[in-house]
């Protein structure tokens, strides 16, 4: 059976990724010519179903006071700025600044609800960078038939935009430059664990940086299971190949997942810890270890 993200479209994990990703993407903005590129990117966009995970993820998020206000103060601090005077509009200190992008991309300034459209990674990386020039490249690669055909068809204007059906983890390790690579593959078995590592060496050989996205599954599904030997077994296999990893929990409602691990470059590591400190201030979540 394929994988279909949409089940699980803006829950906790998508909340913890998009976040982190567009965080670090940011900081690494400096470069002329932005090259992004994707494993598994699944389709473009999705809509919040009634009743999906995403009321606990990007639903909670959304209804955050404080990213409100960060967001109606930067709108009205945009409009003052083409007619003030040297020192007359300064800029807003937001109480989440990691965030603030990403609230901004996602929310603008209300709650999220049933019926409204959600990005994928992709989109949301391509709207950041809508507007530069040069324009962005994205290397896309997705083995779902469906979500490729969805995916090619929302990226198909844009020539900079390449779209692939096809081996993802092959795709990225054969890239010879990008300036971020993200890596979120629909499992987390021992066959899916090898193919990670080995991709994640190859980038991390020629220097380019990658955030990988995994679950943290619990053995069942009951509230005392523990963390299944999967999961469990790639925190271990990654730290014993010297990779960064930064471990994610939340309460569990549902199913087995019981948070989520990031596995990135270490020039990523302190944008990220500081992205999800914010995160977990305004969720109640414990602070990653």
């Amino acid at each position: 059976m394929c994988y279909d993200h949409a089940n699980k479209i803006g829950n906790e994990g998508d909340l913890v990724k998009h976040s982190v990703l567009l965080s670090v993407q940011i900081d690494l903005l400096r470069q002329y010519t932005f090259i992004y590129a994707e494993s598994h990117a699944g389709r473009a966009e999705y809509v919040l179903p009634e009743g999906g995970e995403w009321r606990r993820g990007v639903g909670k998020f959304s209804q955050n006071d404080s990213l409100r206000l960060d967001w109606q103060n930067l709108k009205e601090w945009l409009k003052r700025e083409d007619t003030a005077k040297p020192g007359e509009n300064p800029e807003p200190n937001p109480k989440y600044p990691r965030l603030e992008s990403y609230y901004s991309y996602i929310c603008q300034g209300r709650p999220l609800a049933a019926g409204m459209k959600y990005p994928g990674s992709s989109l949301l990386v391509f709207r950041l960078f809508e507007y530069y020039v040069p324009p962005p490249r994205l290397f896309l690669w997705e083995t779902d038939e469906k979500a490729y055909a969805d995916l090619f068809s929302a990226h198909r204007p844009h020539a900079d935009v390449s779209v692939h059906l096809g081996d993802g983890f092959s795709g990225v390790a054969n890239l010879q430059e990008a300036s971020l690579v993200l890596i979120d593959p629909p499992a987390i078995d021992p066959p899916t664990q090898d193919r990670i590592l080995s991709t994640l060496e190859a980038l991390q050989t020629k220097g380019i940086p990658f955030l990988c996205w995994t679950a943290r599954l619990a053995e069942g599904r009951d509230a005392e299971s523990v963390e299944s030997p999967d999961s469990l077994g790639f925190y271990r296999r990654a730290k014993e190949a010297g990779y960064s990893c930064l471990r994610m929990s939340w309460p569990r409602a549902e199913g087995r997942t019981m948070g989520c691990q990031l596995t990135l470059s270490k020039k990523l590591v302190r944008g990220a810890k500081k992205t999800l400190a914010e995160l977990c201030e305004i969720m109640g979540w414990r602070r990653p270890r």
